[in-house]
């Protein structure tokens, strides 16, 4: 089945990527909903269908959602880079406290009365669940920080592209770091949610020994070759393949939750997009955002309590369930679960599929629809290129080679032609190729490629990191803009591009590839054979035909990294 997406529409604002666990239900009944479209927050008592409105700044992107004992919900914005704390009862904004560019997850650490803030540039913060107390620093790890779930006296934060989980200690010390999946034949990317094993409120649990660990939800990306002909991407290589065995790996990537129980499911083809899952009394509620075009296919899957995993050898389809709009959240919800829509902006309550609508301001964005859209073989745009950005996967091609998959954040416009060896002239053709093609999805109008354009133009650069040394950065760009470095030959103008196909002595002539935001993005070079910034320095940088570094200082090196990681 392929995609619908009806009259097209541009949006003057662009509405943002799809990110989910924007939903919290409350024990009485009180859902807390983000709608990052609108900027607005929504108290929602579910008895009655009473909706309070919660208006935020511009583009503050509300994202997830915690309650504290005290009454109070407090929420990431996302581009905010805050913390809005709101007053349950009365529906009305306490306070919003700055923590750090770019706040991801959060939670509640009950036993120590604490907010607990997981930020994209690596940051951990400490809040005071009061709204007049004031940022603590916690902890720093890794770049691409997601989730947070406490569980008892053990911390668990998720890395959202490489799917990695760190424990730590109440203190923040580092224990472990953890991979959710260990096979040679695929990688985890993308998770998209963790959350507490407890099916119990929507908090983060204070329960469980010490072998517990929490739900994660994410895809894994194929390590095989992969073919770049017509179908080469899809599921089962034709359009509009429908659920596949569950146990099947996708051509490109699959989803997969794993259970607490150490229970690993992999769902089937057309759960596109897992943006999200509830633990609810039936068992496990996931979100697949990708179908919300697509008639027909469903939007929520639940996975049985009882079902066997592939732990058992057995595969057991999850139940699929209809539900009106376009999802994007779920939480649970006395016997069934709550459901969030983003177009329209609603609730919905299965099984009866009871509707609570909550703005009827349009969003939709024919550019955004496509971009997320199960493309008929089992993945979207989103699939891998997830949030607008990458997943930080080196993909085998049958013809080329490896190549990593590139970043969209603030580094299309102007920048043509496309992809690694520029052979993609503009984003016309590269759809045709890709979604149309290696996708097998719909052939697009000229007006649908107008507004994926318009959408992917619009889609910003990673916010800067707030932990940098000032001085190292100014040291840097001294370096990265003199002549006899050569940094700047290539990488210039206000993307840092000039947009020209070089051989810089990395095996072939391939794109100089805009240097915004380029430290969020890891592995480095079009193979991704630089694991790190230092290591694009290294034996696979190309030596001095790709900048004249040799002469340089490690200190120098480190200077330089830390104003590209400024970018």
């Amino acid at each position: 089945m392929l995609p619908q997406f009806g009259r097209t529409v541009i949006q003057a604002d662009a509405p943002p990527p799809l990110s989910g666990g924007t939903l919290l239900v409350t024990e009485d009944g009180v859902a807390v909903a983000a709608d990052p479209d609108r900027d607005q927050v929504y108290v929602v008592t579910l008895s009655d269908r009473t909706v309070k409105k919660v208006f935020l700044g511009k583009h503050d992107e509300p994202g997830r959602v915690v309650v504290d004992d005290a009454g109070r919900a407090h929420v990431v914005l996302r581009r905010g880079g805050a913390v809005a704390t709101i007053d349950i009862a009365t529906g009305t904004l306490l306070a919003r406290r700055d923590v750090c560019p770019a706040p991801r997850g959060i939670a509640f650490d009950k036993n120590r009365s604490r907010l607990l803030v997981a930020c994209a540039d690596g940051q951990v913060a400490a809040l005071p669940p009061a709204p007049d107390g004031a940022k603590v620093a916690f902890t720093t790890l890794e770049r691409d920080l997601r989730d947070v779930v406490v569980l008892g006296d053990r911390i668990f934060v998720s890395q959202f592209r490489s799917a990695k989980i760190f424990e730590l200690t109440t203190e923040g010390v580092l224990q472990a770091s953890i991979a959710v999946v260990d096979d040679p034949m695929v990688e985890a990317t993308l998770a998209w949610r963790m959350i507490s094993p407890s099916a119990a409120a929507p908090v983060d649990a204070s329960t469980g020994d010490d072998t517990t660990l929490p739900v994660v939800l994410h895809q894994l990306a194929s390590r095989a070759p992969l073919s770049t002909s017509p179908g080469g991407y899809g599921g089962n290589g034709s359009p509009g393949g429908g659920d596949v065995d569950g146990c099947q790996i996708h051509k490109s990537t699959t989803s997969m939750l794993r259970a607490a129980s150490d229970r690993t499911y992999l769902l089937p083809t057309n759960v596109v997009l897992p943006v999200d899952v509830a633990k609810v009394k039936a068992g496990y509620a996931v979100v697949a955002a990708g179908n919300g075009h697509t008639p027909g296919l469903a939007q929520v899957y639940v996975i049985a309590s009882d079902r066997k995993s592939i732990e058992d050898g057995v595969c057991n389809l999850p139940i699929p369930v209809e539900i009106t709009g376009q999802a994007t959240s779920v939480a649970a919800y006395q016997d069934s679960f709550v459901v969030q829509s983003r177009e329209p902006a609603s609730l919905v309550i299965p099984p009866t599929n009871l509707v609570i609508p909550l703005d009827d301001t349009s969003r939709e964005d024919t550019g955004h629809a496509i971009f997320h859209s199960n493309s008929g073989a089992g993945l979207a745009c989103a699939s891998c290129h997830g949030e607008g950005g990458d997943d930080g996967h080196v993909w085998d091609f049958d013809k080329i080679g490896t190549r990593r998959t590139p970043s969209m954040h603030g580094t299309l416009a102007g920048t043509a032609p496309y992809h690694w060896n520029g052979e993609e002239s503009d984003l016309g053709r590269l759809t045709d190729d890709v979604m149309t093609g290696r996708m097998s999805g719909p052939v697009l109008a000229q007006d649908q490629k107008n507004a994926l354009q318009s959408w992917l133009f619009a889609l910003p650069a990673p916010a800067k990191s707030g932990i940098l040394d000032d001085l190292a950065v100014a040291r840097g760009k001294s370096l990265f803009q003199d002549s006899n470095v050569g940094c700047s030959t290539c990488h210039s103008g206000a993307q840092f591009t000039n947009s020209m196909t070089v051989d810089v002595g990395t095996g072939g002539a391939f794109q100089v590839p805009p240097l915004v935001g380029v430290g969020a993005r890891a592995p480095f070079l079009h193979d991704g054979c630089a694991t790190t910034l230092r290591d694009r320095f290294g034996a696979c940088g190309g030596g001095d035909f790709h900048g004249h570094t040799s002469s340089l200082t490690d200190t120098q090196i480190g200077d330089l990294i830390a104003y590209l990681e400024s970018l």
